[in-house]
């Protein structure tokens, strides 16, 4: 049997580099490039500071972080996992599904529309299909 690798710990960031719009172009080892748009995360209280355009092309690697400003204390970094997670979900969301920065009112609207679409879709008891003869 092989030996086991962890992939964390493996340098799989080959290249990065800041693109207009607030992109990034993260090149993997492997040949392939992300290309990921931070535009969109800039609202969040983790990801505000790259809002300035000379913090976001200071972006550089050390093969397994994107790393912006200067060291050994970045102004922000994540792993090359929370780069491909930000690619695969939209900004709104979160892994768990959850968009913590919903606000009530917003939460609220939401759960309506969703109770709205149930009864436009559920069968009525008395089997009338049609919305007007309920």
């Amino acid at each position: 049997m092989g030996q086991e690798r962890l992939w964390n710990e493996e340098n799989v960031i080959t290249g990065v580099s800041a693109l207009p719009g607030h992109r990034l172009r993260i090149e993997l080892r492997t040949g392939s490039v992300l290309e990921l748009n931070m535009a969109s995360r800039l609202d969040s209280a983790r990801y505000y500071p790259l809002r300035q355009e000379s913090l976001m092309q200071s972006v550089a690697t050390d093969g397994t972080s994107l790393l912006f400003g200067t060291g050994p204390d970045y102004d922000v970094q994540f792993g090359i996992r929370m780069a491909v997670l930000m690619a695969l979900n939209p900004p709104a969301h979160t892994v768990s599904g959850v968009n913590p920065f919903l606000t009530e009112y917003e939460a609220e609207a939401g759960r309506a529309r969703l109770r709205r679409a149930r009864r436009e879709t559920e069968p009525s008891p008395d089997g009338l299909a049609e919305k007007g003869e309920r």
